[in-house]
Formats: C-alpha cells, structure tokens, sequence
C-alpha cells in the first residue's frame, strides 16, 4: 500500500521529480512545494544545462 507523505516527510526523502508538458502548471507546483516545505528548485533543468555549455 502506497503512503501519502505530508510536506514536513516530503522535504525529509529524496529529490522529487515533477514531470509534465508545457503549459500544465508544473513549474508552478515545483516552486509552491518548495516554498512550502523550504527547500530549493530546479525550474528548466534543460535550460539551465544548455545556458552552462554555452
């Protein structure tokens, strides 16, 4: 059986991945559930790779 974890579990197991298509509020999720449980967040990993080879 699947456990649900409150925010406060959340921030204390491993990286969360949230995946989704553009436009359908993924970002805006990742950056809520970071504000909520105080940890940090990589909005656009890919942009981030490509800016960093450049």
């Amino acid at each position: 059986m699947k456990q649900n974890l409150t925010l406060s579990q959340l921030k204390k197991t491993s990286p969360t991945f949230i995946l989704g298509n553009q436009k359908s509020g993924t970002t805006a999720i990742a950056a809520l559930l970071a504000q909520a449980t105080d940890s940090s967040v990589a909005l656009d990993n890919v942009k981030a790779i490509l800016d960093s080879t450049c």
